[in-house]
């Protein structure tokens, strides 16, 4: 008799990328205002003391190779547009879809959330400590410790009683669909395996082929390990690694590729376990992950932190719905449990659900 593992898809939104310091919603589009305001005092439009650089990088970001001085004010202007209105926006993606018709517009948000994200990436618990693979874990006082993340306990689970090549295998079991542009997934695991496992069983190769991250909007830029110290999690002062990066990611108006449909379908079609931490159930991503729901799953886990009862029990039947239903013999769908929704933390939940996601990638 074969062999089994069963497989799990985590639904990571930009709750879960919180532990680690990254910011989110409010506190996002705050960030991006400041980044986005220019100087109006003058008759010249100019950037401030603190965002020289997005100004001097506005005409790259844009597509323009030469430039008046008249066409660098008109960027500005638009930027300074952005500063004022983002935070009344319902989000910085909202406030672009708003402006879709302007590709200069939309160009300048992807800059903005690109340099505010990068450098969140710096300041985060997941920076380097200078070697290939360290954390260095910036003001920890005020934040979760790496290990005690949800992708802390998460690895504690996946490695417990394993050597590397089980660890990998294990870790194959998962596909994370992140709805972030950061890279915290792949920094944690690329950093964590070397930690754990010796040099000589550690291979950078066979970690990268088990883990299986999906950014249905894109992210800022894969992560070299192959180049010793050169990674491109911090790398904020890289010019044409920002200017990348704003390339690299999309805004829900452009949409997802149906590559990347496919993969979220197959993916949640072969799931026994569905976790869903710091996702914010919002409609235009939820089309894109139950497109072709109904789905069997066993087993639907979920933080709704901060959520109110309402919206927590319209979430609850959603799920029921599109993840928990179940063919019948007789002709049509019968539902076939309820999700297990809390309200705390994704490292919380991990923790009080730990008798079955300890059981991730174990044969069966």
């Amino acid at each position: 008799m074969g062999s089994t593992q069963d497989r799990s898809v985590f639904v990571v939104g930009a709750g879960a990328s919180y532990e680690f310091g990254l910011p989110v919603g409010t506190s996002l589009q705050s960030e991006i205002s400041h980044l986005t305001r220019m100087n109006t005092s003058s008759r010249t439009i100019r950037a401030y003391s603190h965002n020289g650089k997005f100004l001097d990088l506005l005409p790259a970001a844009t597509g323009m190779q030469r430039y008046t001085t008249g066409e660098l004010a008109k960027l500005a202007q638009k930027a300074d547009h952005l500063s004022k209105g983002v935070q009344h926006a319902a989000s910085i993606d909202n406030y672009i879809h708003a402006h879709r018709e302007d590709l200069e517009i939309v160009s300048i948000g992807k800059l903005a959330i690109s340099q505010c994200i990068l450098n969140a990436e710096k300041e985060s618990t997941l920076a380097h400590d200078g070697e290939k693979f360290g954390f260095s874990s910036p003001n920890i006082r005020d934040r979760t410790r790496p290990e005690n993340s949800w992708l802390g306990v998460l690895v504690k689970f996946l490695s417990a009683g394993k050597n590397f090549e089980e660890f990998c295998d294990a870790l194959s079991t998962i596909t994370f669909v992140c709805f972030n542009y950061d890279r915290c997934i792949e920094r944690y695991f690329f950093g964590v395996g070397s930690l754990i496992y010796p040099h000589d069983q550690f291979n950078f190769s066979q970690l990268d082929a088990a883990l299986n991250v999906i950014h249905p909007y894109g992210s800022l830029g894969a992560l070299q390990y192959q180049s010793v110290g050169d990674t491109g999690f911090v790398k904020v002062d890289d010019d044409h690694l920002l200017l990348q990066a704003s390339r690299n990611i999309k805004t829900f108006t452009e949409g997802m590729d149906s590559k990347a449909r496919q993969e979220i379908s197959t993916a949640f079609e072969g799931a026994d376990i569905a976790i869903f931490l710091g996702y914010g159930f919002i409609a235009t991503n939820d089309d894109f992950l139950f497109g072709a729901a109904p789905f069997e799953i066993k087993n639907v886990f979920g933080t709704v932190f901060g959520v109110s009862q309402e919206r927590t029990a319209f979430i609850d039947q959603k799920l029921r719905q599109n993840c928990m239903m179940l063919q019948n013999p007789r002709g049509g769908l019968v539902q076939r449990g309820s999700p297990n929704l809390r309200s705390e933390t994704c490292a919380d939940l991990m923790q009080r659900f730990s008798h079955v996601f300890e059981g991730i990638g174990r044969i069966q």
